[in-house]
């Protein structure tokens, strides 16, 4: 009885996060369907379009060399997940329909990649969101900031801590 509870917290786990994946996903497509003309250029710059190790964007024919693995059926599952969710996504937001299935996968391979666990509301509730300002500060090999989210009493928000300070300029 106890295995059967808890497959079901993580089925209702997995869509919950799917939910604001799809969300995030599709702001993510639009404004880099925006360009420059997006007030989010400076991140969007950083944020990759391209991830050829990332199975999911994976082709059939590339797939192939995972077919004995339990992996091939987590990937061609997911694949079919995130068709599904493209598509209906296409049905209720008719604005978005010059953004391709391509555009669409690889922004739900970057908010897989560039989300965070931000804590807010009453009760306190953990939700699925982009800190473009953290994600900035973390894009070399020697990343100088640590983050969380937190609540503390009353505040609640999400923490950038920098070891040792910062200096103007430092990467």
């Amino acid at each position: 009885a106890g295995q059967k509870f808890w497959s079901g917290q993580l089925d209702e786990m997995r869509q919950m996060a799917s939910q604001a994946q799809v969300v995030l996903a599709a702001f993510l497509a639009d404004h880099w369907r925006r360009g420059a003309a997006s007030s989010y250029t400076p991140w969007l710059e950083v944020v990759p379009k391209d991830y050829p190790s990332c199975p999911t964007l994976w082709m059939k024919d590339q797939l192939r060399c995972l077919a004995a693995t339990e992996e091939f059926d987590v990937v061609v599952d997911k694949q079919k997940r995130w068709l599904e969710e493209y598509q209906t996504l296409l049905h209720f937001v008719p604005g978005l329909r010059d953004i391709s299935y391509a555009d669409f996968a690889r922004a739900r391979v970057a908010v897989e990649s560039r989300t965070h666990g931000v804590v807010f509301g009453e009760p306190p509730v953990e939700q699925t969101a982009f800190v473009p300002f953290a994600d900035l500060m973390n894009h070399n090999a020697t990343f100088s900031a640590l983050w969380k989210s937190e609540r503390t009493g009353a505040q609640q928000g999400f923490r950038v801590t920098v070891q040792g300070g910062a200096k103007l300029g430092s990467p």
